[in-house]
Order: structure tokens, then sequence, then C-alpha cells
């Protein structure tokens, strides 16, 4: 004590009254420390629900003060991409700086929307637009789903901007998004950031002709907003379509008035949190695949993983052959031959399939459409991951993907709430031989063009 007598404090607190002085700092102390806490934890809520997802999405664009970046893999001009871009256009009008990032080869925009939205204050760049036909760069793709605002507020997970995704249309996907309020939304703007800067990512002004034709080409699928845009000439014919899918979306309730609702949501500490990424372009760290890896490897008692393609590599199937070794129970929920919307991935999963019965791993598979396309992740009931990571070759070693950890067991019985809703009717799976007919098969046509495939999937695995 005689060591620090002369300090202004020591003083403050032995003079008259000081008694009361310290219990004030203590009080005033413990609720700058509780404020402190507070404003590290982050709010967050599942979203798999179709019209919940849509709705955060457009409330959070809507309420926008200062910045939007939104980046994914799949943007084209059906109802639900065409209300967001209208969206983002209204919060460049009101002075928001909006960024859209779209993969150069999967998102389909005609060239004059990319020029209105940018004369309309919103940037547009893409992700390696396909500018040469060599296998890997044409294949090296963006596969993220981020929308994050004012750098406070972060979706992410498997929805892309396309209608099946948000159940509207023919073939509906299942899938499972994540709200996120807190510090981590800034740790994915950081990210964005950095991505955004590289040299890959470029407006479509600086394409080649074989970026602008790929990136521009309309998608070939059977719907009646195709047309309208494949006729639009005019700026002003643009923005009224981007009205009237907006409408539409109203109209036919697929959103309202109402307002996003956090009150059912999951407040966890800051360091629980973790966001997920790519550290290269290059991906020569596999740093998103050795992450999860590395909770794989420390699993104790489960590792639940649910994914649309499990078309695991090699690293993956050593570190589910390790946990069975060390008797950790392992559960894979899927797509069956009959759920899965591509024939090729689900080829390539039955060649491996039958491995992973004989190491016990349980498989759960779903008989019928809606297409799973959640990407997911509950380690020892206490770690759960969303992302957009599918545990495929592509993932691993092509795509940029991004994800979140949660160390927190009760987001994780939130997100198995979710895996058994999403996996309810599923199957479990038996080891059959090869060129015979499983009871699930129900569509014979379909069972052997997956059989024929099975004969293709090794020779082009490294880009399943």
């Amino acid at each position: 004590m005689i060591a620090y007598s002369g300090h202004p404090s020591y003083r403050f607190l032995c003079h008259p009254g000081g008694h009361f002085r310290f219990l004030l700092l203590c009080v005033v102390c413990w609720f700058g420390a509780a404020s402190l806490r507070a404003s590290e934890d982050h709010c967050l809520r599942l979203l798999p629900d179709h019209q919940e997802a849509l709705q955060f999405r457009i409330d959070l664009i809507e309420r926008a003060e200062r910045e939007i970046d939104c980046s994914y893999y799949l943007v084209d001009t059906g109802r639900v991409s065409a209300s967001i871009l209208r969206l983002l256009i209204d919060a460049a009008h009101r002075g928001v700086r909006v960024r859209l990032l779209i993969d150069g080869l999967m998102s389909r925009l005609p060239e004059p929307l990319h020029r209105i939205l940018r004369e309309n204050g919103v940037e547009i760049h893409a992700y390696r637009f396909p500018e040469s036909v060599h296998p890997r760069t044409l294949n090296q793709r963006m596969h993220d789903k981020l929308l994050i605002v004012d750098r406070k507020h972060l979706i992410l997970g498997s929805r892309n901007l396309r209608d099946n995704h948000f159940g509207i249309g023919d073939s509906p996907f299942l899938d499972c998004d994540l709200y996120i309020q807190g510090p981590v939304a800034a740790q994915a703007a950081a990210y964005y950031q950095w991505l955004w800067q590289h040299e890959q990512v470029k407006p479509l002004s600086q394409a080649n002709l074989l970026g602008r034709i790929v990136t521009t080409a309309l998608p070939l699928r059977k719907d009646p907003w195709v047309p309208a845009f494949k006729t639009a000439k005019t700026d002003q014919q643009y923005l009224q379509l981007l009205d009237r899918s907006y409408m539409f979306l109203i109209k036919h309730g697929f959103i309202g008035t109402r307002s996003i609702d956090t009150s059912r949501a999951l407040s966890v500490a800051g360091n629980r949190v973790e966001f997920l990424a790519e550290t290269d372009v290059a991906k020569s760290n596999f740093h998103v695949q050795k992450r999860l890896l590395n909770l794989i490897h420390q699993a104790q008692q489960t590792i639940l993983i649910q994914t649309p393609y499990p078309i695991f590599n090699e690293r993956d199937l050593q570190a589910i052959y390790d946990a069975r070794r060390r008797n950790v129970d392992v559960i894979l929920c899927t797509n069956s031959i009959n759920s899965a919307d591509r024939a090729i991935t689900s080829a390539g999963f039955e060649n491996i399939k039958d491995d992973l019965l004989s190491a016990g791993v349980k498989i759960y598979q779903l008989q019928s459409e809606p297409h799973l396309h959640t990407k997911a992740m509950v380690i020892d009931g206490q770690i759960g991951v969303v992302s957009s990571y599918n545990f495929d070759e592509r993932s691993a070693a092509l795509n940029l993907e991004v994800g979140v950890i949660v160390q927190d067991a009760h987001f994780t019985e939130s997100l198995l709430a979710v895996i058994h809703q999403q996996m309810a009717g599923a199957r479990l799976a038996t080891v059959t031989t090869l060129l015979q007919p499983t009871a699930d098969a129900v569509e014979s046509r379909r069972y052997w063009n997956v059989q024929f495939h099975r004969l293709l999937a090794p020779w082009i695995r490294p880009l399943l």
C-alpha cells in the first residue's frame, strides 16, 4: 500500500467519504464492464423459413443507413433477385453506399442492367469473368452468400438469390440462413473489402468478349420472367420489371409490411462466434476446409453433417474414418437419388456411400423433393456451423466459401431442431450393390441416369 500512497486514486479513495466513492467507482466499473460485454455480444437467429429469410433481407436493406455489401454465387432475373436489385437502387438513392458482387460464371444479369445499376449508384463487380476455357480457372468460383449492412448486421448461409431458394416456383430447395447482429458482421465486412479489391474482381466493362457474353446471357429456364427481360429495350422497361418483381412478391404474400422479429434471437458472447472465410483466393491454404476438419478431429461424442453434395475428398474421408475409430458417432444428412437436384453429384456420392456405411457412418437421406440445400454441422452438441461449404471437392479446393462457427449449446440446440425438421421423412441408408435398384428409387429413369453418371464421376471428381 505504501508504494501507491502518493497515487491520485489512492488519495481520492482515502479522503473522507472515500468509502462511498469507492463503492461508486465499483458500480461505475461494473456497469462499464457490463456495457462492454453487451456490446461484444451477438444476436443470432436461424432462418429456415423462406418468407422470413426474404423478409429479413428486405428489411435490412430498407433500414440501411450507411453501407450495404452484398455478394452471391447465383443472381439472375427472377422475382427475388430483381426485387433485391430494386431495393439496392432505392438504398443508393437515399445516400447509402451499395456494392454488389456476383460470380462471373454462375450469375446472369443482362448487360444493360449492369449499366443501370451503376448509373443509379450501385457498384456491381463480378468475381472471375470466364475469360478463357481453362478447366481450373473456369471452375474457380465465388460460392459466397453474404448480406452485410452497416457493418452491424449479417446474413449468411445456403440461399442464393434465386426464386426456388425462397420457395417460389418449381423445384424448391430446403435452405437455412443465419442472421447475426454483432461484431462478426464487421469481420465479414473486412473480408468483403479484401475480396472487392482483388484483381479478379472487376466491373463488366473490364471483361473480354467471352466474359461479357457468358455473364450477361440470361438463364435458360422455363420462367415467364425471362422472356420479359429478354424483350426489354429501354432503361425504363428494365426498371419497371424490377418494380413488377417487387410487387409480385407483395401481392402473392411472399413478403409483407411486418418487420423482422429478433425476439426469438439468441444472445451469444463475442468470443464464441467466429467468422470463417478463405485467406487467399488461390486457396493454397485450404483455410476453410482445415478449420472444419479441426472441429471434426476435436469431436469426442458426435459429428452431424448436413450437406446436399457430400462428395468428400481424401482429407474429409480420413477425418471421418479417424472419428469412427475413436468411437465418435458420425451422422450424415443429405439427399437421395430422388431428392437430389444434380445427377452427377448424386452419382459421386453413391460411389463412396457404401464405404461410409461400412465404417459405421449413419446416413439419412430425404426421399423426395424439395431438394436439401442446407450446409450445417454440429459437433458434440456444443459447436454449430452454418456456411456455404458443401463438403465436396469444389468447396475444398476451388470455390471461395464463407460461414460462421458458434460455440454455444443453446445455438446448437436450435440448429439441431432445424436439421431434424428438414430431415423429417428421411430414411436410414443401407449398403447396396452396383446396379441393384433400391427401394427408394421411385423413378427408374432417374435411377439408371445416376448409375450411368457413376461411371463418369471418377474421371471428373476434382470438379464435382
